[in-house]
């Protein structure tokens, strides 16, 4: 019998959606002036949104660019640890809120960016990472295997980096002393260590480091504490008080136990000097990374095609170009800090990008609104006939807000393919004023002028649809 009442319901409900979608199509072909007024409408303000959007999108990288530009001339750099021009950070979309190895920048990026000409070298870096070894009183060891066979034991933290082997010589030219041995360990299973590591642990040339998976986790983090900043403005001054700096900071277990000999001993008068340096490749499979790494560093060739370098690397997906503008760097014997600021084209881009969707959503809106609101007080005998012959508020409420969502849905699809083929010619016309503009001709971008489409009819007629299912229906057919 229970089921046999929900039967009965599920076939009832279908059959007022069908006849409430029938009454919306039936009341827009009625209307056709209407209709096709906020269908037009739609459309424009979808087209309008797209190009504007990629019109905006050229303008802050110019703006960008050009900041960025005057910076690299003064000579300005990233101070400890990165010592580059530029970087590529993770580009995290504004609902990830977690952070996890998955999110961080795939290494596949490399062939891209070495495709561009204008770049001396770009190094992968995976780091900082911290390994517990001591918690609450609880200790677990890690072991350094001497030349002369002895082994010993250690529970202190370990830290590690990872970076290219055959590009950190090149980096930390004359920002690092070889003290013992050689820093180039293009070999397998080899790495570098910092003059207070090796010192604090006994450690020499030689001798083979154990970092077993028994420890108390592993924990990774970006160096330092790194801002961003954008040109200024009031808008950008108000969007960069809430913005979080960038912070690759989570959790994981050691895969693989990670083993290496010790090749050489540096000095950098920087925390640096704490670390275990050694292949990020190794490193990404003991960390079970996959091919990811935190950060790519970058170092222009000249800073006469720094223009052309930045506008290629902006055009790279999933990643953030960021260029020094500001830094602090440890200094002999007093630790200040390793913050600076960088110019970010991507959060200074979709800033402006919210700023032009907001303003034509508030006009298209206002503009629908009018008209649906007229429409409803012409319709009043036909609505209050509707509540009279037994139809309820929320099936007169329903019709109405049906009719906008079928005009939102197709003018969002139509517009979106319209929008597609005026970018596809512009970027035909323009390729290198526009480099970005084919972006917003994607799968992803279509579902979201679709939404935004339906979302701005929705809201424009929901109150004259409320109060049109509200009137009392002696009223409506008198025509108050």
């Amino acid at each position: 019998m229970g089921r046999d009442m929900f039967t009965g319901a599920w076939k009832r409900t279908i059959l007022k959606l069908k006849v409430i979608v029938m009454l919306a199509f039936r009341n827009l072909n009625r209307r056709r002036l209407r209709t096709l007024l906020i269908f037009l409408s739609l459309i424009i303000t979808v087209v309008s949104f797209i190009l504007i959007l990629s019109v905006a999108q050229y303008i802050g990288l110019e703006i960008t660019t050009s900041f960025a530009e005057r910076t690299l001339f003064v000579g300005e750099e990233a101070g400890y640890p990165y010592f580059c021009d530029v970087m590529l950070i993770p580009h995290h979309p504004w609902w990830s809120l977690e952070r996890t190895s998955s999110l961080l920048i795939s290494d596949s990026i490399l062939i891209k960016v070495k495709d561009i000409h204008g770049i001396e070298w770009i190094e992968p870096y995976l780091g900082d990472v911290k390994i517990s070894f001591n918690q609450g009183g609880q200790y677990k060891n890690w072991y350094v295997e001497h030349r002369n066979g002895t082994v010993e034991e250690h529970s202190s933290d370990l830290f590690l980096a990872g970076v290219d082997p055959l590009v950190e010589p090149k980096r930390m030219t004359g920002r690092m002393v070889v003290v013992e041995g050689k820093i180039d360990f293009n070999s397998e299973g080899c790495a570098i260590v910092g003059y207070n590591f090796a010192k604090s642990n006994n450690i020499s040339i030689g001798d083979v480091i154990i970092v077993p998976t028994d420890n108390f986790g592993a924990e990774h983090n970006t160096p330092g504490s790194f801002s961003k900043s954008s040109p200024s403005s009031l808008w950008v001054m108000f969007y960069n008080y809430f913005d979080n700096p960038w912070q690759e900071h989570f959790t994981f277990s050691l895969k693989e136990e990670i083993k290496v000999q010790v090749v050489g001993i540096f000095y950098t008068s920087t925390p640096y000097d704490n670390f275990i340096v050694t292949d990020y490749k190794q490193l990404q499979k003991a960390y079970g990374f996959g091919e990811k790494v935190t950060v790519m560093l970058i170092k222009l060739k000249s800073t006469n095609s720094s223009k052309d370098v930045l506008n290629n690397l902006w055009s790279l997906e999933d990643v953030e170009v960021v260029v020094p503008i500001t830094k602090k760097r440890y200094v002999w014997g007093v630790g200040v800090g390793s913050t600076f600021s960088g110019i970010s084209s991507t959060k200074y881009i979709n800033f402006y990008n919210i700023q032009y969707a907001l303003i034509m959503i508030f006009a298209t809106s206002a503009f629908i609104f009018t008209i649906v609101y007229t429409n409803v007080r012409e319709r009043r005998w036909e609505i209050g006939l509707l509540k009279a012959i037994g139809f309820r508020p929320t099936f007169v409420l329903f019709v109405i807000l049906t009719e906008m969502l079928i005009i939102g849905l197709f003018a969002g699809i139509l517009g979106f393919f319209l929008a597609s083929i005026l970018l596809s010619f512009l970027k035909s016309f323009y390729p290198n004023v526009m480099p970005l503009i084919g972006e917003k001709a994607t799968f992803g971008w279509g579902l979201t002028i679709i939404f935004l489409s339906i979302f701005i009819t929705m809201l424009s007629s929901f109150i004259p649809a409320f109060q049109a299912a509200r009137v009392k229906p002696m009223d409506a057919m008198r025509g108050r």
